[in-house]
């Protein structure tokens, strides 16, 4: 992908664009190659043959001069260009390469390779699908290993957390009194949790149409019945007598780590960080100057 149009294809663009095509390049992740252009005919452009194709549409990518991701939008009708909805629920199509091309139809030899990505997850709707395009721009500003950060960015009992959260401590069941809607319901049988307990933690239906959903949970107030309120609503609104395992909740922060969990040993954050303050702070006359008036660990 060049940023640099060649001077062939910006005269032709400042002309009109009349002798200009998009041609488009898919390498599914089962290596099959299509080649699809707009134009009436087949082009061949640096040795590939690219096929007229009806039925696909793709909005174009807008370019930018910073490293905001350059992602568009296709869709089209199924077997267009041999797009099969057997295919897409297959999921072959996601995470296929892309690559787009401007070509003077007149002339292919001259022609810009002016995106480079891969498709997103496809979805299909009666008579056709869609995908959102994604450039590599994208996958760039992922971030990748560790950050530094005062809060913990390991998962609640996973291998680097190493806290055992399925006794009794951290996981109670409870049964639906009643759903108020699919997100907000009463409960009996946490009597011995206290509010904030289960806070971002995990729901599982254990009983019920739900079984086997997991949702997070939003919002858990104690008491007689105790009120829980989730992110995401179930499929199916919950019935009284539906079963609940809620495993508790952590808000990432040392302090929970360590009075909740008893886990600070295993906290994988870095709490006493300098804040902006005490990168901005000034020296204060007052003060003596061997650092001991500053207090890095507070914003």
């Amino acid at each position: 992908m060049s940023r640099v149009i060649p001077p062939a294809i910006l005269a032709a663009a400042q002309a009109g664009g009349t002798t200009l095509a998009r041609c488009w390049a898919v390498t599914r992740v089962d290596a099959q190659v299509f080649r699809w252009t707009d134009h009436d005919r087949a082009l061949t452009v640096d040795g590939d043959v690219y096929t007229p194709v009806n039925g696909l549409d793709a909005t174009d990518a807008e370019g930018t001069l910073d490293l905001a991701a350059n992602n568009f939008e296709a869709g089209g009708a199924f077997d267009a260009a041999g797009v099969m909805a057997d295919d897409i629920e297959a999921g072959v199509w996601d995470g296929a390469a892309v690559s787009a091309l401007w070509v003077d139809w007149t002339d292919p030899a001259q022609f810009w390779r002016d995106f480079s990505g891969r498709l997103g997850e496809m979805t299909r709707g009666e008579s056709g699908f869609s995908v959102d395009v994604v450039s590599i721009t994208e996958d760039a500003l992922v971030t990748r290993g560790r950050t530094h950060g005062r809060i913990c960015d390991a998962v609640l009992g996973d291998a680097r957390c190493g806290k055992d959260i399925t006794t009794a401590t951290f996981r109670g069941v409870s049964t639906v009194v009643e759903a108020k809607t699919r997100t907000l319901l009463t409960l009996n049988g946490l009597g011995a949790f206290s509010s904030g307990w289960f806070t971002a933690g995990e729901a599982l239906w254990v009983t019920g149409a739900n079984a086997g959903q997991v949702h997070e949970v939003r919002l858990f107030i104690a008491g007689t019945p105790a009120k829980l309120q989730l992110w995401t609503a179930p499929r199916v609104t919950p019935q009284a007598g539906d079963t609940l395992r809620l495993t508790a909740g952590c808000d990432k922060q040392f302090a929970t780590c360590k009075a909740k969990f008893a886990n600070a040993t295993n906290f994988r954050g870095f709490p006493h960080m300098p804040g902006d303050a005490a990168v901005i702070q000034s020296a204060d006359g007052r003060e003596p100057l061997d650092g001991s008036g500053r207090n890095v660990g507070r914003d």
